[in-house]
């Protein structure tokens, strides 16, 4: 027997006592789709502990800080969801990417003007993550948050 037909069995074995639930697997596979190749990772960094983001007109501010840029966004709720807003230090013109988890495959756009600034201003609640295509093709990509 060779590891081929080990790694088999096993599968085999694995598949028939406690198998993969199907959200599960869905679940890895938009993980791994959503994945932006070569893009610098922007994580959160600094959310205010204590928020009121959840009262409607208030706002929350988030920052996300990666090694060659700082996004700042302000997420306003509102009566048809979330406004988000936000800038890009240092600026720079770039085109914006607003993906949407629970949303499958949507995406917004929108553009980043000269001095660093861009705005979503209809996005439901859920999962979302930022991606900033720079003008010398390369990008930024922030973590994960939850509206």
């Amino acid at each position: 027997m060779n590891d081929d037909d080990l790694t088999a069995r096993v599968r085999a074995a694995f598949d028939a006592l406690d198998p993969v639930p199907p959200h599960v697997t869905a679940a890895a596979r938009a993980a791994l789709a959503s994945r932006v190749p070569g893009a610098v990772l922007a994580e959160l960094t600094m959310e205010p502990r204590y928020s009121t983001a959840a009262l409607r007109g208030t706002a929350r501010r988030l920052t996300f800080t990666g090694t060659d840029a700082v996004i700042e966004i302000e997420v306003t709720r509102l009566d048809h969801g979330h406004e988000i807003t936000g800038r890009v230090t240092p600026s720079t013109p770039a085109r914006a990417r607003l993906r949407h988890l629970r949303r499958g495959a949507a995406e917004w756009t929108a553009d980043v003007d000269p001095a660093g600034q861009f705005a979503f201003p209809a996005v439901p609640d859920g999962l979302v993550s930022l991606v900033f295509d720079l003008p010398d093709t390369a990008s930024i990509v922030t973590s994960w948050v939850r509206l």
